[in-house]
């Protein structure tokens, strides 16, 4: 039989003529026995509820674990029927990565090889602009040295018949002056 805190609340004593239990005490007791028994009559119902969920959780996880059993037996059926394709496909992965591997390399030897030779070029071509101008540079120098030449050629012609043209008239300044010496002595 099943008892319920509903069943408790509920009950009803009959009473006595004579003698028999103050009610009211009776209905004091029955209503902490009550609240008591509700209690636990809800915790108990919780805990069913509970247990039933772990029992359901407990019941998939079996099933997982018998579904994983069975999984590993099928993977491992056909890891070890599929082991030598596995071995054929990989060598076959390995061979074309090889291959591929070395295309790469063949290709970027030949980028390297293409930028060394257009690093040359352009080394070449500022080699050739810096001679250039460096021609350039000692032909103008060369034409300064000429000038510097003509200049100081020009100048010295320029001072020697400067020199010249003193002299002559420093020839006729003392020929004067030994005639006006001579006028003078004379006098």
């Amino acid at each position: 039989m099943s008892l319920r805190p509903d069943d408790i609340y509920n009950k009803e004593f009959k009473k006595k003529l004579t003698g028999g239990y103050d009610s009211k005490e009776v209905d004091d007791f029955l209503d902490l026995i009550a609240t008591y028994y509700e209690e636990l009559f809800s915790k108990n119902i919780d805990l069913k509820a509970e247990v039933e969920d772990l029992d359901k959780q407990l019941q998939h996880y079996k099933n997982e674990e018998g579904n994983l059993h069975q999984t590993l037996k099928k993977v491992h059926k056909v890891f070890e029927s599929t082991s030598d394709k596995a071995k054929e496909e990989a060598d076959k992965i390995l061979e074309e990565a090889r291959v591929e591997r070395d295309e790469l390399i063949s290709k970027a030897q030949i980028k390297a090889d293409n930028l060394l030779e257009e690093a040359e070029k352009e080394a070449h071509k500022i080699l050739k602009d810096a001679n250039d101008k460096i021609v350039d540079k000692e032909e103008y120098y060369k034409d300064l040295l000429e000038k510097e030449r003509l200049f100081k050629h020009r100048i010295s012609s320029f001072l020697e018949e400067g020199i010249d043209t003193l002299g002559g008239m420093l020839k006729k300044v003392n020929i004067e002056l030994e005639k006006d010496g001579e006028k003078q002595e004379e006098e």
